[in-house]
């Protein structure tokens, strides 16, 4: 985990989880998701899905890929 956060910090984008590995995407892969990457929730969590520092922002954008999901 240590070298993907090392990564994020130092290249910049958005940090996921992908079975026991993890992945950095660009503002792309987020339209992709159907979210926002312009959305203040991805710098509240750090642009890191894997250890969001704020949860409640983390819920926020997680509830929008639910809805993208289910729409």
């Amino acid at each position: 985990m240590g070298l993907s956060r090392a990564s994020l910090d130092e290249r910049g984008g958005f940090l996921f989880p992908y079975r026991r590995q993890y992945f950095i995407c660009e503002s792309e892969g987020i339209r992709a998701l159907g979210l926002d990457p312009e959305d203040p929730d991805w710098e509240r969590i750090g642009r890191d899905w894997v250890q969001p520092g704020d949860r409640e922002a983390w819920a926020r954008l997680r509830d929008g890929r639910l809805r993208v999901c289910t729409a």
